[in-house]
């Protein structure tokens, strides 16, 4: 399995002699997993009326809409 973006950071930070603190690390994965969930919710909500293959083509354009509206 891939590595999360957090994983990665933490490892990063590990080589690096970087100090990050377990907590933040575990709170850092739950909001990680938080926004993943919602960004699902997201994307089938946005593709209950389309068919699979129209759906998976714009996974990428909902992504940028999703990003945009969590920035705000």
């Amino acid at each position: 399995m891939k590595q999360t973006a957090v994983e990665w950071l933490r490892e990063r930070y590990k080589s690096q002699s970087g100090l990050l603190f377990a907590e933040d690390f575990e709170q850092a994965k739950e909001m990680e997993k938080e926004r993943m969930i919602n960004f699902a919710k997201y994307c089938l909500n946005n593709a209950k009326h389309l068919n699979f293959d129209k759906a998976l083509f714009n996974v990428e354009e909902y992504y940028q809409i999703f990003k945009s509206k969590q920035d705000v």
